[in-house]
């Protein structure tokens, strides 16, 4: 399985400082979208907010950058957030706050692996390169991202980040508030906020 952590970076493929997990800050800016359940299973992403230029495997040369999950993605993301806030309380953590806009933000860039089959927090065009920058996009800011690929179920995609110890920091970092889940065929992700 492979997964990578801002802040525990685990091989070659990680692109971004490695470090404690605080990562940057995305800012505040952008235009909004916000998440939420969205979608009806069967048809393909929606996305609030898209940028030109892509690489060519989006319809129209658009990247998704804030997108909502399906219903059945959403079910996957929902059991993944909770089995997030049961760890982190049964390690003397608080439970975090469920962010749309956050949501948003992971669901864009794993929709943006999937499409395009790559696997790191560095996306491959300079206008959604870092989790930071698709979070400013998205309307909100983000300071941590766990990524993970090949995951059968949310408990399984679970246990992968436990064991890892970056993606294990991240999900107890006591200084994170805020989350936002995404998941799309097979590409699992969180990103963390204060």
């Amino acid at each position: 399985m492979d997964f990578l952590g801002v802040g525990g970076c685990l091989d070659t493929k990680c692109n971004v400082p490695c470090g404690d997990g605080s990562g940057g800050s995305g800012g505040s800016g952008g235009s909004g979208g916000s998440g939420g359940s969205g979608g009806s299973g069967g048809s393909g992403p929606t996305c609030s907010v898209t940028n030109p230029n892509g690489t060519g495997n989006e319809p129209g040369g658009i990247i998704p950058v804030c997108c909502s999950p399906t219903a059945s993605e959403k079910s996957y993301i929902d059991q993944v957030f909770a089995l997030l806030n049961d760890y982190r309380i049964s390690n003397g953590r608080s439970a975090l706050t469920y962010d749309t806009k956050l949501e948003a933000t992971i669901q864009g860039h794993c929709i943006h692996m999937g499409i395009h089959s790559f696997f790191d927090h560095t996306a491959p065009e300079s206008a959604v390169s870092s989790p930071w920058t698709r979070a400013n996009l998205c309307g909100t800011s983000a300071n941590g991202e766990n990524i993970a690929n090949g995951y059968s179920s949310p408990a399984a995609v679970m246990t992968g980040w436990k064991n890892s110890p970056g993606h294990n920091a991240n999900m107890l970092n006591s200084s994170f508030t805020r989350v936002g889940i995404g998941y799309y065929q097979g590409y699992w992700g969180q990103i963390f906020g204060n």
